[in-house]
């Protein structure tokens, strides 16, 4: 029943489609150019976090920092994670923020050199 519907009211594309054959070429030729590019030293020295890492919690940073003798507030350690200054994931059911040590010596040497 929908056919009747859907098939007499269906518009022709405005442009045609793309054909196949010339995309392939043309990532082949792209693979060509990419091949003699190296990699970055930037990009091989940084090693990505496995979620697992991501143990540390807002409160225990909170507490770190308190015994370094600098009082953050939690809206504070939370803007640090939204802007990137602390690598952060959501988890668990409430969906909070955790960090990794990594990430929280990072912050550290940052913020509060000594």
């Amino acid at each position: 029943m929908i056919e009747h519907y859907v098939g007499a009211n269906r518009r022709a594309p405005f442009q045609p489609p793309i054909q196949q054959n010339a995309a392939a070429q043309n990532t082949l030729q792209n693979n060509d150019l990419q091949v003699g590019a190296g990699a970055s030293s930037d990009l091989s020295e940084k090693t990505a976090d496995r979620p697992e890492d991501y143990t540390i919690s807002v409160e225990q940073v909170r507490e770190h920092f308190r015994s370094k003798g600098l009082h953050k507030s939690k809206d504070t350690i939370q803007r640090w994670c939204r802007s990137g200054d602390l690598s952060c994931q959501k988890r668990g059911v409430l969906n909070r923020y955790f960090t990794t040590k990594a990430s929280l010596k990072n912050l550290e040497k940052s913020c509060c050199p000594t």
